[in-house]
């Protein structure tokens, strides 16, 4: 498995899986990071114009298109662990940013004037407070209001740091990009008298948000089956295929072993997703019953305690074969953390194992949907 790190040559701009047409709707929004099926195209693209380059067949070709990268719905060529953010130290080295857990919050105390971090743990017994669904809601044991850390980034040092139950102050996100948005308005291509008209269209005004990274910032994704690509290089990146920078290095390992001690000795831990994931029952893995909320496969041997899920994120893209949108998909976004505890003895340091660093998704996980890492509680 190597690594890639991408960085934009200008700026970047990636859809949300939301219809857009100028005129119907006057804002393409933008999201960020993008999709790993964004980045899962985008290698695919490279890999086939590069075989062409060589001269190993024609896009004309079904059979050496297939032969290359698969057929479109085919999601085993490669596998992907990511995307997420990175940023380029002064020793020229890649660190990576991971999206901060939703259990991480701010308080802000009005009578002191002090502002503190702090991680929530699952509490069940919430006066006046009833779930339709048995489970425990995530808990702060502080007068003053908490505030979630969504939306904000922490280094991937900090961000291990946390899993073990100590806080960090995360990185707001416009220390890390910027979105600028840029308007602009539909041009008639029809032709008059032999020539094309070129001429501004009544009413199909619309503005665009692009992503700009901030200097040495970009997508830092893990990618195996990928034998031939060099060191560095230029892909196609996002809506309308912008050139972009990349550099390969390899996958450097992060010792994991205190959290899974912990885990092992206290028989629970909590799930954080770093990428979004594709469920089959909405916001819970096909592996928990609804019913029970008990586990089963490789996590078997568990009990969902509390969740803290945040707000659906639409997946889509567009079947450039098909010249249509895929049907857009809603995700449970990056950040978000399931609470488990065990119900037989040693199954947490076996899920440990099987799902730390791991893609859980029930669908498209070999692309990067459904990263996470476990932590203690």
């Amino acid at each position: 498995m190597i690594r890639l790190f991408v960085e934009p040559l200008d700026v970047w701009l990636f859809r949300d899986g939301r219809p857009f047409t100028a005129g119907a709707d006057h804002h393409a929004r933008s999201v960020f990071p993008p999709s790993p099926r964004t980045l899962y195209g985008a290698l695919r693209t490279k890999l086939l114009f590069d075989a062409v380059e060589r001269g190993e067949g024609s896009l004309n070709d079904p059979g050496f298109v297939e032969r290359t990268v698969g057929r479109p719905d085919d999601l085993e060529r490669l596998t992907l662990r990511g995307p997420l953010l990175g940023r380029r130290r002064a020793d020229s080295q890649v660190e990576r940013f991971f999206p901060a857990p939703l259990d991480l919050a701010r308080t802000d105390d009005a009578a002191t004037s002090t502002l503190s971090w702090r991680i929530l743990t699952p509490r069940a017994d919430v006066p006046g407070l009833i779930t339709d669904i048995g489970l425990a809601v995530p808990w702060a044991d502080t007068d003053a209001r908490p505030a979630s850390a969504e939306g904000q980034w922490l280094p991937e040092g900090d961000f291990f740091v946390t899993l073990l139950g100590e806080r960090r102050q995360p990185t707001p996100a416009s220390d890390l990009y910027e979105t600028e948005r840029r308007s602009g308005i539909e041009l008639d291509a029809g032709a008059e008298g032999g020539r094309t008209r070129g001429v501004v269209r009544e009413g199909r005004l619309y503005s665009i948000a692009f992503v700009r990274p901030s200097d040495g910032v970009g997508l830092c994704l893990d990618v195996d089956g990928l034998d031939d690509l060099g060191e560095v290089g230029l892909i196609g990146l996002g809506g309308e295929g912008r050139a972009s920078r990349y550099q390969t290095t390899t996958v450097p390992t992060f010792d994991r072993s205190a959290v899974r001690e912990r885990v092992f000795r206290d028989g629970r831990f909590k799930l954080v997703l770093v990428t979004p994931a594709l469920f089959d029952g909405g916001w819970l893995p096909s592996w928990i019953d609804p019913a029970t909320m008990t586990t089963s496969g490789n996590a078997a041997g568990l009990r969902l305690v509390g969740a803290a899920v945040g707000r659906s994120a639409p997946v889509g893209g567009f079947d450039v074969r098909a010249g249509r949108p895929h049907v857009t998909r809603p995700a449970v976004p990056a950040g978000s953390v399931y609470w488990f505890e065990e119900i037989a003895r040693g199954a947490a340091g076996r899920a440990f194992d099987a799902l730390d660093g791991r893609t859980i998704a029930d669908e498209a996980a070999t692309i990067g949907f459904g990263l996470c890492y476990l932590g203690v509680w």
